[in-house]
């Protein structure tokens, strides 16, 4: 019995000392400081132009264009504009300082051949009240 004492002390001393060593780690972590934006919204996509690549004509090519609110205030997006061959779904509420969203983008390469270009002009609140984004691709018609 007196083994079994002896070995349930041990095993409760160490799994203190380990609690302790744990607990001591982590709050030697320090916190990561969050960003405070200031200033009037700022509209951020991840990038100004978009490579899609070869579809065949007739093919509807949906991807997403994420973006970031770079200001301090609320960012809304009043209006996405692009030929009548793409199709644009954006936020329709205030995105909040700091937030990502995205645009989801479909475009429809019925009777398209050869390059293409499609321009975005996404219109913002933001303090340059127009952003210009790119789509690039090839539609091929076989």
């Amino acid at each position: 019995m007196k083994a079994y004492t002896f070995g349930v002390i041990i095993f409760t001393v160490l799994m203190i000392s380990a609690c302790h060593r744990k607990a001591s780690i982590i709050s030697e972590r320090k916190p990561v400081a969050k960003q405070v934006l200031t200033g009037p919204p700022k509209f951020q996509p991840d990038s100004m132009v978009y490579h899609l690549g070869l579809i065949r004509t007739g093919e509807v090519k949906s991807m997403e264009i994420g973006f970031v609110n770079g200001g301090g205030e609320a960012l809304e997006i009043k209006l996405v504009s692009a030929c009548e061959c793409t199709k644009v779904d954006w936020p329709v509420l205030p995105i909040p300082s700091g937030e990502r969203r995205t645009l989801k983008i479909s475009y429809d390469s019925k009777e398209k051949s050869g390059p293409q270009i499609v321009d975005l002009d996404i219109i913002t609140n933001a303090a340059q009240e127009h952003t210009f984004i790119k789509l690039m691709l090839e539609v091929s018609g076989n």
